[in-house]
């Protein structure tokens, strides 16, 4: 079972982002989304979860077609993280978390939603975290919490909008192990778009590019990530070469 995606488009008034795009994102798998600021990263994961809603397009999830849902039943199936939320509530972070069982609550927090929020915590490794105050945490702790958020949603999608930017470079190890952990345990497909392409092809399965409103390649990480497709998306010169079986991406230094 998959994710499908299939004809893709989407434009704001008479400007169109992309036209066409159709890709698969395999259940227990995480599909990285590449690209330059202003391609459309987040309006496709938006779009793909209903947030947004595409002029054409059929996402079915493990036959399930997204579109035909209410937001209420979607929100039982998707879960997303954005990119730069802000957080004014002085809530614990434990309180936060617990808010991604929502869509299945009936007036307060179970006894079962409360083990899945700790269990969320705990696939993100941040259960000393749970008692304190989320205006306390630093930006990369906000960001553990609100993936534990999502964990807790227990979704079958899970979009990811720039997970690791708060992150310090351990952190962004830490933080992308741990999602392809918890994909491949709760056999879920993971969208992440991703500015880092040598952490994405470290952790992701598939890659999809998008260039001038199509998709521009979507595949494993040795038919995307290459020099060619560097050059194109960053207009940039770098030299591609095997790292421990993943493609690993260098900058030429300039000439002076």
């Amino acid at each position: 079972m998959s994710l499908h995606v299939q004809g893709l488009c989407f434009a704001y008034g008479s400007k169109k982002v992309f036209d066409g795009v159709s890709f698969e994102v395999p259940m227990g798998s995480m599909t990285a989304l590449l690209g330059p600021n202003g391609i459309g990263k987040t309006t496709l994961l938006k779009s793909v979860g209903g947030l947004r809603k595409a002029q054409e397009v059929r996402c079915i999830l493990e036959g399930v077609d997204l579109y035909a849902l209410s937001a209420a039943q979607r929100a039982r199936l998707v879960a997303s993280v954005p990119q730069n939320i802000r957080i004014d509530l002085p809530v614990r972070a434990i309180d936060l978390v617990l808010m991604g069982r929502t869509p299945f609550m009936r007036f307060s927090p179970s006894r079962r939603d409360k083990q899945l929020g700790l269990e969320a915590m705990e696939k993100m490794q941040i259960t000393d975290l749970a008692f304190q105050k989320v205006e306390e945490l630093s930006g990369g702790q906000r960001q553990k919490v609100l993936i534990a958020r999502a964990l807790a949603q227990q979704p079958r999608l899970l979009l990811l909008d720039e997970p690791t930017s708060s992150l310090d470079l351990q952190g962004q190890v830490h933080t992308m192990r741990l999602i392809r952990a918890a994909a491949r345990e709760e056999r879920m497909a993971v969208m992440v778009a991703i500015h880092d392409v040598n952490l994405a092809a470290l952790f992701c399965d598939r890659f999809l590019t998008l260039y001038d409103g199509k998709l521009d390649a979507y595949g494993d990480a040795q038919e995307v990530i290459t020099a060619g497709s560097v050059a194109r998306l960053y207009h940039v010169d770098a030299a591609v070469f095997p790292f421990e079986g993943r493609p690993h991406m260098a900058i030429k230094p300039e000439a002076d």
